[in-house]
């Protein structure tokens, strides 16, 4: 069970969605600044924002589940919110895709209502 709670302490929403699918990551945050010198010189730096993680999962779920994740992030996006994933580990952090895209996963079975699935990733910033 995957659980998706907003606005972090005073929780007024939760979502729950299914498992993500294989191949999550991990990685250090981090950005690379290049400078040029007078004389053409290219320099590059790679800026770590303090060690802070960003964790990206992939789901396929129902269309009507893929709408209810869409409109909690449209509605918490720039509020700090708690992830419980899949191996009961909390993380809490900013989401850093905005907006959620949906993409057609094709025709499904098994699903309440329309039976279509639907793609889409959740990427969140940890808090350090």
């Amino acid at each position: 069970m995957f659980r998706i709670q907003g606005p972090f302490p005073g929780y007024k929403s939760t979502v729950i969605v299914p498992n993500p699918e294989m191949g999550n990551s991990k990685n250090l945050a981090s950005s690379v600044q290049t400078l040029r010198t007078m004389d053409g010189t290219l320099y590059t730096f790679i800026k770590r924002k303090r060690g802070r993680k960003i964790h990206k999962w992939e789901f396929i779920t129902s269309r009507d589940k893929a709408q209810e994740v869409k409109a909690f992030f449209d509605a918490y996006i720039s509020n700090v919110i708690r992830i419980v994933d899949h191996e009961d580990t909390a993380h809490i952090g900013y989401m850093t895709l905005n907006p959620i895209e949906l993409q057609g996963g094709g025709r499904a079975g098994g699903y309440p209502g329309v039976p279509e699935a639907y793609r889409f990733n959740i990427q969140l910033e940890e808090l350090v």
